[in-house]
C-alpha cells in the first residue's frame, strides 16, 4: 500500500499478489518466447524493499519517476520496471494502460519507449511466456542429441579439415580419435565446451600436436588462442566447438611445461617434447579403436 501510494496509482492485481507470495526473485527457468516467436532471457523479479522503497539498487523496485530521474531511460510515469535480464535490459509493466502491457527495453537503443518491443498483454500473460521446466528440459535434451550427432558424423570446419588432412599421414585414424576425444569431453559436460579438467586438457593437447604436425613446432601460448578458433563450428550441423574458458587454456599451456610435456620458453615459444608427442599419438590410436 505504501508502495502504490507513491506510485499514485495502483499494481495490477495479479502482480499485486506475486509480490505478496514470491516478492521477486529467480524462475528456475529463465527462458521464454514472445508472441513473435523471438527468444528472451529473464535475469530475475525486482523485490520491494520496505526499508528502501524508493532507492533503484539493482534488484530493487522504485517508481518509474525515481528511475527515470537517476538512469534516464525515457520512460513513462507508469512504466513499472519489475524485471531485468543478464545484459542490463528491462521488462516494464504500464500501470495505466488498461491491458497492462509488458515491453522489453533495449538499453542500447534511444528509440521512444512506445517503440520497444510489447512482450504481453498483462503480468499473467508475460509469465506465461516462460517456459516450463519439463518444456524446457525437453529442448535442452533434443539440442543435446543433436549436438551430440554434429560431433559424431558433423562436417569438420574447414580450418580443422586442412589440418586433419596432413595428419592423417602420421595418423590414419586421427580424425575418429578427434571425435572420440570430444565426445568423452561431451558426455561429460552434455556440451562441448573446453575448461579446467583432464578431458578438456587433452582436447587442448590435441589442437596443438594437429598445429605441428599440419605447420612444423613452436608457437606462443597467445597463438593457441588463435589456433583454437580452427575447432568452432563454421557450419549448420557441422562439427564445432560452443567455447572454451580463454584462462583455462593459459593454466593448460604453463601446467604442460611443469609437467615436462612442453619444451621451450613458457613465456615465449614452446613446443612438444618428443616423448610427449609419442605417447599424445599412442594415445589418440589407442582412442580411435
Amino acid at each position: 500500500m505504501a508502495f502504490e501510494a507513491l506510485l499514485g496509482r495502483p499494481l495490477p492485481a495479479d502482480y499485486r499478489e506475486f509480490l505478496l507470495k514470491h516478492n521477486g526473485g529467480y524462475p528456475v527457468v529463465t527462458l521464454g518466447e514472445a508472441q513473435d516467436g523471438e527468444e528472451f532471457m529473464l535475469g530475475g523479479f525486482l523485490q520491494l524493499d520496505p526499508d528502501g522503497m524508493d532507492e533503484p539498487y539493482t534488484m530493487h523496485l522504485c517508481t518509474p519517476a525515481r528511475r527515470e530521474a537517476d538512469y534516464g531511460w525515457g520512460l513513462p510515469a507508469d512504466a513499472l520496471v519489475f524485471a531485468d535480464d543478464p545484459g542490463g535490459n528491462l521488462f516494464t509493466l504500464s500501470l495505466d494502460d488498461p491491458h497492462h502491457t509488458v515491453r522489453f527495453i533495449d538499453h542500447e537503443s534511444d528509440a521512444p519507449f512506445e517503440t520497444h518491443q510489447v512482450l504481453a498483454q498483462g503480468f499473467t500473460a508475460f509469465l506465461q511466456l516462460i517456459r516450463s521446466v519439463d518444456s524446457q528440459a525437453a529442448l535442452d535434451a533434443a539440442a543435446q542429441r543433436e549436438e551430440r550427432k554434429m560431433l559424431t558424423s558433423g562436417s569438420f570446419p574447414v580450418a580443422l579439415d586442412a589440418q586433419l588432412q596432413r595428419a592423417e599421414a602420421h595418423l590414419p585414424e586421427v580424425r575418429e580419435a578427434v571425435r572420440r576425444a570430444c565426445l568423452e569431453v561431451f558426455d561429460e559436460k552434455t556440451h562441448f565446451a573446453l575448461h579446467d579438467d583432464p578431458r578438456s586438457r587433452h582436447v587442448f593437447d590435441v589442437m596443438l600436436w594437429l598445429h605441428e604436425t599440419a605447420t612444423g613446432p613452436g608457437i606462443t601460448r597467445a597463438d593457441m588462442h588463435e589456433i583454437l578458433k580452427a575447432w568452432f563450428r563454421d557450419a549448420r550441423g557441422g562439427f564445432g566447438l560452443n567455447g572454451y574458458a580463454p584462462g583455462f587454456l593459459d593454466d593448460w599451456w604453463a601446467a604442460r611445461f611443469d609437467e615436462g610435456a612442453l619444451e621451450g620458453d613458457v613465456n615465449g615459444k614452446g613446443t612438444f617434447t618428443p616423448a610427449a608427442r609419442t605417447a599424445l599419438v599412442a594415445t589418440l590410436r589407442a582412442r580411435s579403436v
